[in-house]
């Protein structure tokens, strides 16, 4: 892997893994999708409508607690990748 895929990829899943924390930590009940009712335009999510779908998508797939995984993971994987010039992907699927 070339060092500007690498850099690119890194804080790709950097910014992803921020961005679904924060969307995760703001996420309210009465938002819209948790809240069928509420409206799109009174989103209370710091990360907005598409952060606050995200954050639906990810509780609703893993539950509360184990959706804190995936931001876990993926700013693991950035790190382990700007670390690291081989690939850290397989080595943590095989630890």
């Amino acid at each position: 892997m070339s060092d500007r895929a690498r850099l690119f990829l890194t804080i790709t899943l950097l910014a992803v893994g921020v961005f679904l924390a924060v969307a995760l930590a703001a996420s309210h009940g009465y938002d819209w999708p948790f809240d069928r009712g509420a409206s799109v335009r009174h989103v209370t999510n710091r990360t907005g409508p598409f952060g606050s779908l995200l954050a639906w998508i990810s509780v609703l797939a893993f539950g509360r607690v184990f959706s804190w995984l995936l931001p876990i993971v993926l700013v693991s994987l950035g790190v382990g990748l700007a670390r690291d010039s081989e690939t850290p992907v397989r080595r943590l699927a095989l630890k």
